[in-house]
């Protein structure tokens, strides 16, 4: 009798990861339909990284003028951007067309002119591969709670709902359903982060 009674637990459980994944798919795909697609924390700088790579595969050197293009090629390690660059392969994508500059921000303290803003006069069409981009952090956002989820039950094992509940906490975080709505490689560190968690706390 212990099997089944084992199984049930272990489908409750399943299913509530499940819920949660599906609960920031949820919440982040509403960002992402209410908020302009270059709306968020350097998203065009971000933007131009992942092009930069389909451009130009590999590593990209780290000098002047690659920071030029964007100063996230030199601050940022490239696994969100290469996968944002394969996944936008089927689009032509281009960064000048669908995203302006906005030097006269006045809620910036500073004198960088990184802000970036969404033409309102651009067609829908024009931002699919932004939209995508954007997408490819959702899957970043989505690994880190249910690695987050895989890293607490280990490490609690007796505790189940502990690892639901802290889960939880990440996903349903607005901060961070946010940025795995948008054009950003934050939600795929958060993941990969969890994600090593996990493996070492396996691996003790």
């Amino acid at each position: 009798m212990r099997a089944p009674g084992r199984f049930s637990r272990l489908a409750v459980e399943h299913r509530s990861v499940a819920g949660l994944l599906c609960a920031l798919a949820l919440v982040a795909g509403v960002y992402m339909a209410l908020t302009p697609p270059f709306e968020g924390p350097d998203s065009g700088a971000h933007y131009r990284y992942a092009l930069y790579l389909r451009a130009h595969p590999g590593r990209p050197p780290l000098d002047a003028a690659t920071a030029r293009v964007s100063h996230e090629l030199i601050l940022q390690p490239p696994l969100y951007y290469a996968l944002a660059a394969l996944a936008t392969l089927p689009f032509d994508a281009d960064v000048g067309g669908v995203s302006r500059l906005d030097p006269r921000n006045p809620h910036y303290p500073g004198l960088s002119h990184r802000a970036t803003y969404t033409p309102p006069d651009v067609p829908g069409s024009a931002y699919a591969p932004a939209r995508v981009a954007a997408a490819v952090s959702l899957l970043g956002g989505l690994l880190a709670v249910a690695a987050t989820w895989a890293w607490v039950r280990c490490m609690v094992p007796t505790h189940p709902r502990a690892a639901t509940a802290v889960a939880a906490v990440v996903g349903l975080n607005p901060q961070f359903a946010f940025s795995s709505a948008t054009i950003t490689n934050d939600a795929w560190a958060t993941g990969t982060c969890a994600l090593a968690l996990w493996a070492a706390a396996a691996a003790a």
